[in-house]
């Protein structure tokens, strides 16, 4: 199935072991419950000449570590080598777990190894030791065993690592594989210590034995570390699922745009390279077990979340999410602060008080998501960023501070909460111009940095005299609050958005519940100041006049958005604020525009 055009397919439930999807096309194809992989009878085939090499290996390694006893009761070497030999291979393990990368540890030990030995030549031995051939034997030795030492520990922490790789459910059958393990090990051991029986032999059983079995648990150490992903050991585990994958499943650079592999079985699968937007992971096993070079799947934390969808309190800041499929997960209380989220899918997902400060999210699908206490400080949205049917009560526009426990929240009256409908409304861009959209190199986090903003909202139409005269009476009572009417939008007379402009320090919460209260007033004939109110502002008559008809117009269109007293003009990539002489533009219907672009 090589190159083919694969788009829609249904492979559902079937068994793609071995099966070659290399550069085909396979949007939106069905893989659920799939299985993956190498197929049974080559699996137990290389099972096998693993424990063949395990037994070959440790024979080898158990033979290295008897010539350490050799050398140190042989009465023809020089046992100097043989602690020199002990004292490197010491020194090389105990770095190599505590902190350095494994070749640059060897690298290392065996410049220690050879200073050691220097020193060891240089000193002044005794007539009866000194013997050219003796001392040459007793340094190739030495240097020997060092290699050998490492050169068979390596390989069993790669057997070690491989059986895990290749073999499915392997913790269900751990204690079979540590059987056949234990029992080919000492035979490997038993094995060495028959060859050349001698007079030393009581001597080396004891070195051979001893060096090789305490090794074993830093073999098991080593393995399990870079099964978990230790990135001084990680090559370890990428050798053995490369080699793997190169007789599995391959799916390399296929687009797999849309594809869903729900509860597949996909080890010893190549994915490296494939197109990955979208793609669906639920409950996918072994995921972790198939090559991933080249996509989002190489990040762990972000494996685990599309393969579980529980990201619940967890930190992905700053993680490249592109393309994820994140449908109906469980976010709540996740941090994606400076995360990049275009072209994912977060349907159905649970953001309850997510951080999103600062996340890309241009062209993400956020349908029927619940964002009710999410923080969106300076996120980056788009006009192909997709809310329909969002469920929110509330959102916050800042962090969480010590300083500031109300970080900014919308509705501004704490005693509101967004109805169906509002918070859609309310997302649309601050500054909403063509021009605006229009720039491919204007971020709109920028932008929106410039305005702190008090959002109102009319659920069941709105009376134009009594909102012209309530915002005059608010811009009169609280001058410190610098409130401007920035622009105004809604469906007819049935629902009004207006956005206005405040100072960063004023109490929103309360101008909002002012307002409402005055508007309320007004509208119900009991607003006791309205007619010195009225005699007050005579000269503003002509302002409020030209709001109020501002307003009647707008709201006899079906859908309308008009921008009252500030503009945006863009050139050449930079924004600078302005005031119109006028009460503003009008824009009836939808407009069209051009996303801004993501931002690196």
């Amino acid at each position: 199935m090589q190159n083919k055009n694969l788009t829609f397919r249904d492979f559902s439930n079937e068994n793609l072991r071995r099966v070659n999807f290399k550069n085909s096309i396979l949007i939106e194809a069905n893989f659920v419950n799939v299985v993956a992989g190498i197929t049974p009878g080559l699996k137990l085939f290389i099972i096998v000449v693993l424990f063949v090499v395990l037994n070959l290996v440790t024979l080898i390694f158990s033979y290295s570590n008897r010539i350490i006893g050799f050398l140190l009761w042989s009465r023809d070497f020089i046992p100097e080598f043989a602690w020199i030999t002990i004292l490197s291979i010491v020194i090389t393990v105990i770095i190599f777990i505590l902190k350095a990368d494994f070749r640059n540890t060897l690298l290392f030990s065996i410049i220690v190894f050879s200073s050691f030995s220097i020193c060891v030549l240089l000193i002044p031995l005794q007539n009866s030791m000194i013997n050219g051939i003796n001392l040459l034997y007793s340094l190739l030795a030495a240097f020997f065993i060092y290699i050998g030492f490492f050169t068979g520990f390596s390989i069993l922490v790669e057997i070690a690592i491989f059986l895990e790789v290749i073999i499915t459910n392997f913790y269900q059958k751990r204690p079979i594989i540590l059987a056949l393990s234990g029992i080919t090990i000492l035979l490997g051991i038993t094995c060495s210590n028959l060859i050349d029986f001698d007079e030393y032999n009581y001597q080396q059983l004891v070195s051979s034995v001893f060096l090789t079995l305490s090794s074993l648990p830093i073999v098991v150490y080593v393995q399990q570390r870079a099964l978990a992903g230790d990135k001084k050991y990680l090559f370890f585990k990428t050798f053995a699922i490369r080699l793997c994958s190169m007789i599995g499943t391959t799916f390399e650079n296929a687009d797999l745009t849309d594809a869903d592999f729900t509860g597949a079985e996909l080890g010893n699968t190549n994915f490296r390279e494939a197109n990955l937007t979208r793609t669906c992971w639920r409950n996918a096993r072994n995921l972790h077990k198939a090559r991933v070079e080249g996509t989002y799947l190489e990040n762990e934390r972000i494996r685990q979340l599309l393969v579980t969808g529980n990201g619940r309190d967890q930190n992905f800041d700053g993680l490249d999410l592109r393309g994820c499929n994140l449908r109906n997960a469980d976010l709540t209380d996740a941090s994606f602060i400076n995360a990049k989220l275009s072209e994912a899918t977060l349907e159905g997902a649970n953001l309850t008080r997510a951080k999103l400060a600062k996340a890309q999210l241009y062209g993400t699908n956020l349908t029927n998501a619940t964002l009710t206490g999410a923080y969106i400080q300076d996120w980056a949205i788009s006009l192909d960023t997709q809310f329909e049917g969002i469920k929110c009560e509330y959102v916050y526009m800042r962090l969480e501070t010590k300083e500031n426990p109300d970080p900014w929240r919308k509705p501004d009256n704490r005693n509101e909460t967004f109805k169906d409908g509002d918070f859609s409304d309310f997302i649309a861009p601050i500054i909403k111009t063509q021009k605006l959209y229009q720039t491919q190199n204007v971020d709109l986090r920028k932008v929106a940095e410039n305005y702190t903003i008090l959002d109102l909202f009319h659920h069941e139409g709105v009376d134009p005299s009594a909102a012209a005269i309530a915002f005059q009476q608010l811009i009169d009572k609280y001058p410190e609050s610098g409130l401007q009417v920035l622009s105004i939008q809604g469906r007819g007379n049935e629902k009004i958005h207006f956005q206005a402009q405040v100072t960063d320090d004023v109490n929103r919460s309360l101008l909002s519940q002012e307002y409402s209260a005055i508007y309320n007033q007004i509208k119900s004939g009991t607003y006791t100041d309205l007619q010195a109110f009225l005699a007050a502002v005579a000269e503003k008559d002509q302002q409020i006049r030209r709001f109020q008809e501002l307003l009647e117009n707008a709201i006899q269109q079906p859908k309308f958005y008009v921008e009252t007293y500030r503009n945006v003009e863009i050139s050449q990539g930079d924004y600078r604020e302005t005031s119109v002489n006028d009460q503003g533009s009008y824009t009836e219907g939808d407009a069209h525009h051009n996303s801004p672009p993501e931002t690196p």
